[in-house]
C-alpha cells in the first residue's frame, strides 16, 4: 500500500513539472507569436510582460522589436531591457541611442547610466545627440565618473554647439580642477584653453577667470593644492596667448587673469599688454605691474614713459615717483624728452627719488628743460642732494641764465665746493641788490665751509 502510494504521488509530482513546463512553452510560444503579430498593442503587451517571464532568450526577442514600427512598442522595448537590469542590455540600449524619437533615445540612455562607468563609452555617444536636454543628461552623468574618464569626454563636450551645455561643461572642469586632491590640473587648464575662444564673450570670460584660479592653485595659493609649479606655469603659458586675440574684453580678462595669478613667470606675458591698442588695457596693465612687488616688473613698467597718450606717461612717472628703484633710471631719462612739461616735471621728482649718480646727471639735463617750472624744480632739486657733481651744470646756467640766479645761488651754497665761488664772483658787481645779496650769503657760506 505505502508502496503504490509513493507512486502515486511522484507520478503527481512529474504530472505538475510536466504541466508547468508546458505552461512555460506554450506562454514563450505565445509571446513570440505576440511580438510578430500585427496588432501594436498585443506587440506592447508581449514586449511588457518579457521581463517577467522565464524564457531564455529574452535579448533576442527583444533586440528583434528596437525596430518596431511604433514608438509605444519600442518604448516598452527599452523599458523591458532597463528592467532586466543586466550586463547584456547595455548593447541594446545603446543601439535605442539612434532611435528617432527623442523620448526614447533619453529612456534609453537614462538606462545606460544607470550602469555609470562601465558603460562610459556608450553613454558618451549621447553627446553628439541632436538634442540639448539628452546631450545634457550625458554630461550630467559624466561629471560623476572618476576624473580621468570624465576629462575624456569633456573634450568634446566643451565644444558642444550649445552655449548652455558648454558653460556647464567649463562650470564641471573648474570643480574638477578645483577640488582637494583631485584632477589632472594641467589637462583641465588645458581643456579650458579651448573656451578661451568661445564665440560667446561670457563664456570666453569664464574660461579665463577659470585658469587663473587653477593656476593659482597649481603655484599653491589655493588651499590645500596638491600640484606643484608646473601647473601653474601650464596656466601662464595658456593664457600668454590672449594678448593676440582681436576682442578687446577678452584680451582685458586674460591681463586681469595673470595679474590675479602674479609671480616673476607672469611679468612678460603681461609685458605684452604695455602695447595694446586699447588706452584701458594699458592703464590697467600699470596697476597691476604696480602691485607686483618684484623689480622685474617695475622695470617693464618703466618704458610705459614712452607711451604714445599722456595719460599712460602720466600715470607710468607718478608710480615711478615714489619708487625709488635704481633700475629706472634709463627710462625716466627718455622721460625728460617728453612733449609735456608735465611728465618732465614728474619724471624730475621721480629721478630724485631715487637720488644715485646717474640719476642726477639725468636732472642736470632738466636744467636746459625750455619750461621754466621744470627748470627751477631741477635746480632745487639738485640743490636738496648737494652732489658735487651739480656744481659744474649749476655754475654755467648761473652764468647764462639770470632768471634763477637766486635759486641757483641758493642750489651753490647746499653744495658748498669752493669751484662755485669762480661763477658767483663773475657776476656779483653787475647784479641788482636782492640777487646780489643772495649770491654774497651763498659766498659767505661756502668759504666758512672751505676753511
Amino acid at each position: 500500500m505505502k508502496r503504490k502510494m509513493k507512486r502515486i504521488i511522484k507520478l503527481a509530482v512529474l504530472l505538475i513539472l510536466a504541466v508547468g513546463i508546458a505552461g512555460i512553452t506554450v506562454r514563450a510560444a505565445g509571446i513570440r507569436n505576440d511580438i510578430n503579430n500585427e496588432d501594436a498593442k498585443i506587440r506592447e503587451a508581449a514586449v511588457k510582460s518579457i521581463p517577467g517571464s522565464d524564457m531564455g532568450n529574452k535579448m533576442e526577442l527583444l533586440r528583434r522589436v528596437i525596430n518596431d514600427d511604433k514608438d509605444d512598442v519600442r518604448t516598452a522595448a527599452v523599458n523591458a531591457l532597463i528592467e532586466i537590469g543586466t550586463a547584456e542590455t547595455i548593447l541594446p540600449l545603446t543601439e535605442m541611442l539612434n532611435d528617432d524619437e527623442d523620448d526614447i533615445r533619453m529612456l534609453a540612455l537614462s538606462g545606460l547610466v544607470k550602469f555609470g562607468e562601465s558603460a562610459s563609452d556608450n553613454i558618451a555617444r549621447a553627446l553628439k545627440d541632436s538634442e540639448d536636454e539628452i546631450r545634457a543628461k550625458a554630461i550630467d552623468a559624466i561629471s560623476n565618473m572618476s576624473d580621468n574618464t570624465a576629462l575624456k569626454y569633456y573634450a568634446d563636450a566643451i565644444e558642444d554647439e550649445s552655449s548652455d551645455l558648454r558653460k556647464k561643461v567649463i562650470e564641471n572642469l573648474y570643480g574638477l580642477g578645483m577640488k582637494k586632491g583631485g584632477g589632472n590640473i594641467n589637462m583641465v587648464i588645458g581643456l579650458l584653453s579651448k573656451a578661451m575662444t568661445d564665440r560667446k564673450r561670457e563664456l570666453r570670460i569664464k574660461a579665463i577667470k577659470s585658469i587663473a584660479d587653477l593656476a593659482g592653485k597649481g603655484s599653491g595659493k589655493g588651499s590645500g593644492s596638491s600640484f606643484g609649479q608646473g601647473s601653474g606655469n601650464v596656466g601662464v603659458e595658456v593664457l600668454n596667448k590672449g594678448a593676440d586675440y582681436s576682442d578687446d574684453d577678452t584680451r582685458m580678462a586674460t591681463l586681469q587673469a595673470l595679474g590675479r595669478i602674479s609671480g616673476l613667470r607672469t611679468i612678460q606675458p603681461i609685458a605684452k599688454y604695455l602695447s595694446d591698442d586699447e588706452l584701458d588695457i594699458r592703464i590697467k596693465c600699470l596697476d597691476i605691474l604696480n602691485g607686483m612687488p618684484f623689480p622685474g616688473a617695475l622695470s617693464v613698467l618703466s618704458t610705459a614713459v614712452t607711451d604714445d597718450d599722456y595719460r599712460v606717461r602720466t600715470k607710468a612717472v607718478n608710480i615711478l615717483s615714489v619708487k625709488g628703484d635704481t633700475t629706472i633710471v634709463a627710462n625716466l631719462r627718455k622721460a625728460l624728452n617728453d612733449r609735456d612739461w608735465e611728465i618732465r616735471l614728474r619724471a624730475v621728482y621721480a629721478l630724485a627719488t631715487i637720488g644715485d649718480s646717474h640719476s642726477i646727471e639725468a636732472i642736470g639735463k632738466a636744467l636746459k628743460d625750455k619750461d621754466r617750472v621744470v627748470q627751477k624744480a631741477a635746480i632745487r632739486i639738485l640743490g636738496v642732494l648737494s652732489s658735487p657733481m651739480s656744481g659744474e651744470p649749476l655754475g654755467k646756467l648761473f652764468l647764462e641764465d639770470r632768471y634763477y640766479r637766486i635759486e641757483i645761488a641758493g642750489a651753490l651754497e647746499k653744495i658748498g665746493q669752493r669751484s662755485a665761488l669762480q661763477y658767483l664772483l663773475q657776476v656779483l658787481p653787475d647784479e641788482k641788490e636782492e640777487i646780489k645779496a643772495a649770491i654774497e650769503q651763498a659766498i659767505e657760506k661756502i668759504v666758512d665751509k672751505n676753511k
